[in-house]
């Protein structure tokens, strides 16, 4: 297996530098590494031009946001799998690739493991047959514990860009939705800063969860909507 590693980063100098020795401190060997920085000013291009001869490609521009950028990313992407690991997220320890090579089932579309907020001891660890209905009102498979396919990320055509903080879950909703094959790693693969897009403008996310219920996916919002009633009458 070629793993492709996409960051993405904008002044955040000492969260990138974690990250960066997170991935070169891999046993597994087997990967490309992929910046793309929005144009940071914080020092950020010192430390991507000192690793450039480890670092496959990496650009520092203007763009119209995170998901552009990790499209961007993906672009770029010749893995056979790629995880998202955003400057502050770093692999759980050194064997993290490695333990991942060995018990991923190259058959699937999606494999995805736990992650563990940073300074806690609180895991983010979603449970084998997740049903897209659950997923209505919530993200409940965080991308940096998700290894994709490439080909399947590539034909799905990526984040949807117009979002600000919720098109993980809506790419991870619309593979659900496909009947892709999905398998869980019992690995915690990344640390990860407590506080993320999603969870800093969560009336946002809600916000946006609910716009593109309404736009896309009108039967997952009214299957959500049943579920969530039948869990608060036999709760």
């Amino acid at each position: 297996m070629k793993l492709s590693i996409i960051t993405v980063n904008y002044n955040n100098k000492t969260g990138l530098l974690n990250t960066l020795n997170s991935v070169f401190n891999q046993t597994f060997l087997n990967f490309e590494l992929i910046v793309i920085d929005g144009c940071s000013n914080d020092g950020s291009n010192a430390i991507l031009n000192s690793y450039s001869d480890k670092i496959v490609y990496w650009v520092s521009e203007k763009d119209r946001g995170a998901y552009h950028a990790m499209n961007k990313g993906l672009e770029q992407a010749t893995g056979d799998y790629c995880i998202f690991l955003n400057s502050g997220d770093y692999f759980f320890d050194n064997n993290v690739l490695s333990n991942v090579d060995s018990q991923l089932d190259t058959t699937s579309d999606i494999s995805y493991g736990l992650i563990q907020w940073e300074e806690t001891l609180h895991y983010w660890n979603p449970r084998i047959g997740i049903k897209p209905f659950e997923m209505a009102f919530k993200s409940l498979i965080p991308h940096q514990g998700v290894f994709f396919k490439t080909e399947v990320l590539k034909n799905m055509g990526g984040y949807i860009e117009s979002y600000k903080v919720i098109s993980d879950w809506a790419l991870l909703l619309a593979i659900h939705n496909k009947s892709c094959k999905i398998q869980k790693i019992e690995l915690v693969i990344s640390m990860c800063e407590k506080q993320g897009i999603s969870s800093t403008y969560e009336a946002l996310a809600k916000k946006e969860r609910m716009n593109y219920l309404i736009k896309y996916d009108k039967k997952t919002l009214i299957m959500g909507f049943l579920y969530q009633i039948k869990k608060r009458c036999f709760s």
